[in-house]
């Protein structure tokens, strides 16, 4: 067994350890995407970041409503959240719960921890999240809106307008 001296992982392949060593404690990024600034330690973490960011392929259907995740993980993720309203993660700070770590994380470190280090490049807005910066930008500087297809109605996000039609329509989508 290799362990890493740095650490608590720990694998049966020497290879293994050499690469997490490389990307987890020494940031190497030998990998850099093609089509945008993302570099990664790993190939297969670069070619799953290709399929699902801009591929936009979405091959795990969920049995329950018309929902495809780019990973099954994140299906389950779905799942425990949206049809089974499991949330297991805790903050300890709020009474918010989430269906994943990563959501937890989100939330402590951009509702609690204020660490926005993501910044709008047309106004001085910051967020925790660079999507949050990409939705901004589409919704306030490029004024993308989604259209409720039973009125009038539109929003900054499809989630949005979905919500709205559930909720106002009684349209399960």
């Amino acid at each position: 067994m290799f362990k890493c001296t740095q650490c608590k992982f720990s694998t049966k392949h020497k290879i293994h350890l050499t690469i997490h060593i490389e990307t987890v404690h020494e940031k190497i990024r030998k990998f850099r995407c093609k089509f945008c600034d993302s570099c990664f330690g790993v190939a297969g973490t670069l070619k799953n970041h290709i399929r699902i960011i801009h591929e936009q392929k979405r091959d795990w259907k969920c049995s329950d409503c018309k929902y495809a995740a780019s990973t099954n993980y994140n299906l389950q993720i779905h799942i425990n959240a949206v049809h089974l309203k499991v949330k297991p993660y805790k903050c300890s700070r709020c009474e918010k719960a989430f269906s994943d770590k990563s959501g937890l994380n989100k939330h402590v470190k951009g509702f609690h921890d204020k660490i926005l280090k993501y910044e709008c490049p047309y106004c001085d807005k910051t967020y925790s999240e660079n999507g949050r910066v990409r939705q901004h930008i589409r919704s306030v500087h490029e004024n993308v809106r989604y259209e409720c297809s039973y009125c009038d109605k539109n929003y900054s996000k499809q989630c949005d307008v979905n919500r709205h039609i559930r909720n106002y329509h009684m349209i399960n989508k």
